[in-house]
């Protein structure tokens, strides 16, 4: 499988611009000493600052200005009014905004299958992105348009599509968005895409947090 052939070249690195989220300053806390003797040299104390080019380990799927709408958990559907359990996150954004890589991995699935059954259901155009480091697969849906292939290694903040509302679904008149959702291995260590594996998902926004990216405001809207 092309996960498991790249993973001994794959980089840690990736992405999180988004509105409302700013990815922790990458030169915080972090100097260099080089300071020696003659005859000795000393070894550096402290890790040297990340260069000007630095990847930073987690950014958010858009740019820097959109913040999510819906999150994940149980609220009230938009389209049939009834409670229901949201399994990622939704980013309102305008048709054509780029959608990035949150952190560095493998491109595991890209589906440009928009009518009829496909093994994404509802979800149209998507990327499925896998980060071997930490065991996740990041999940990009309703594109416009997709920019990566099956395989491919990509770092974090990197271009994987644009945003759309395409879906196989009857569903074609909900607004431009990015829906957005994390999930952790399937039975036996599987990829949970495609599959039922919801029992798998987490708070994408949460986990997002934990890698450092942190929301300048509350988007989080009360679930009712």
């Amino acid at each position: 499988m092309a996960r498991t052939r790249m993973l001994s070249s794959l980089l840690a690195g990736a992405v999180w611009m988004h509105a409302g989220l700013v990815a922790a300053d990458p030169t915080d806390d972090v100097g260099g000493h080089d300071s020696h003797e003659a005859v000795e040299l000393q070894a550096p104390s402290r890790t040297p600052a990340p260069g000007p080019n630095a990847v930073p380990d987690a950014v958010s799927p858009l740019p820097v200005g959109f913040a999510p709408g819906s999150t994940y958990g149980v609220r009230v559907s938009p389209r049939t009014g009834r409670r229901t359990f949201h399994a990622g996150a939704d980013f309102l954004a305008p048709r054509g905004t780029p959608v990035f890589a949150v952190r560095g991995g493998v491109v595991e699935h890209v589906t440009e299958n928009t009518t009829g059954r496909t093994r994404f259901g509802g979800y149209g155009r998507a990327v499925v992105v896998y980060h071997p480091d930490v065991e996740r697969w990041s999940f990009y849906a309703h594109l416009d348009s997709t920019d990566v292939e099956e395989g491919q290694l990509v770092e974090a903040g990197e271009r994987l599509g644009t945003v759309g509302n395409s879906s196989n679904r009857r569903f074609r008149d909900m607004p431009t968005h990015l829906h957005f959702e994390v999930r952790s291995a399937g039975p036996g260590g599987r990829s949970p895409f495609p599959g039922p594996y919801r029992r798998h998902n987490e708070d994408p926004i949460e986990w997002l947090q934990s890698m450092g990216v942190r929301f300048v405001h509350d988007a989080r809207p009360q679930h009712s």
